[in-house]
């Protein structure tokens, strides 16, 4: 509370032109810290939306490519498409599950020890994590979701 005290005994010292500069810049200093605030909210949602739309749109890509591969269970053709995905730096790990939600291929290839991939989703969805956007789309044929 002392330095309450200070400031506004200060705040009393001052002269009028003093005191008509203070309440400026603590006006334009409030402007910008909203303005700024504003700014940096609005660029976190445009980058979201962003990557989500890249990565949208790599999933439905890559399911619609991978349809052949699952109904003939060929898993070479579905890593090889999944392989792709080394063109886009901002994907870490990709799978094809099957209908039963089994991992039929990933990218990359080997053994994920960090975490299991996650649970699949039969709909077009995605989350984001704290350090990560995780993005389904669903392999569809004839109508009929395969995986």
């Amino acid at each position: 509370m002392k330095t309450f005290h200070q400031i506004r005994a200060a705040v009393r010292g001052l002269s009028v032109s003093g005191k008509i500069i203070l309440i400026t810049m603590l006006t334009a200093l409030v402007g910008l810290l909203i303005t700024g605030s504003a700014f940096s909210i609005y660029e976190h949602h445009r980058i979201r939306a962003s990557m989500l739309r890249l990565l949208s749109g790599s999933a439905q890509l890559i399911a619609e490519r991978s349809n052949a591969a699952l109904l003939f269970n060929d898993s070479g053709l579905a890593r090889e498409n999944l392989s792709s995905l080394h063109v886009e730096p901002m994907v870490t790990r990709a799978c094809i599950y099957t209908e039963n939600g089994t991992v039929f291929a990933e990218y990359p290839e080997g053994n994920h020890p960090k975490s299991p991939p996650p649970e699949p989703a039969f709909s077009l969805r995605h989350h984001f994590g704290p350090r990560h956007l995780t993005v389904f789309a669903p392999m569809i044929s004839e109508g009929k979701t395969i995986g």
